[in-house]
């Protein structure tokens, strides 16, 4: 390397560590209401977008897009963050955001992963592993309670937990 410059993790010259880093999006902590995105880029980037499953998107708040000044927007299963300053998220790793969610399943999943760097060109980003969603299911029916239309059993009469006789 020469001087007093080092070589770094990724075997860069006077590199910073960044240069070998995974291009992905991963899902971190999740509560009944939030959930983070975690990223990992060996590259700035300035723009995303992302499908989400296992949830309802309220909104995102935080991390290194609220930061960078990135405007970020939910609908439906999609994040979408942007800027139109030219802003980056600089190369690294950390919470991306965190999201206000309301929890519909056993488990949220990241897909259809776009990044693009200031020049909308694409970068390759993929979606890390599903994570495990805080839910309750107290009559084992594989649907959360809280949006579970009938805690407990249907009778005969399509009654939630009634006893059978409202239909005779």
């Amino acid at each position: 390397c020469g001087g007093e410059a080092v070589v770094d993790s990724c075997d860069i010259c006077n590199g910073d560590g960044t240069s070998c880093l995974e291009e992905i999006f991963s899902l971190g902590v999740a509560t009944e209401n939030s959930l983070e995105v975690l990223y990992s880029s060996s590259e700035d980037f300035a723009g995303f977008q992302f499908t989400l499953s296992g949830v309802n998107i309220n909104g995102a708040s935080g991390g290194a897009a609220e930061e960078a000044g990135f405007t970020v927007t939910t609908g439906d299963a999609v994040v979408l963050g942007y800027t139109l300053d030219n802003s980056v998220i600089s190369a690294g790793t950390g919470v991306l955001t965190v999201l206000d969610i309301d929890v519909i399943d056993f488990e949220a999943c990241i897909s259809d992963v776009i990044v693009s760097d200031d020049n909308a060109s694409q970068i390759d980003f993929d979606g890390g592993s599903c994570v495990n969603l805080p839910c309750e299911d107290a009559d084992s029916d594989a649907v959360c309670d809280n949006v579970d239309e009938c805690i407990g059993e249907y009778d005969s009469c399509d009654i939630c937990n009634g006893d059978g006789t409202s239909c005779l």
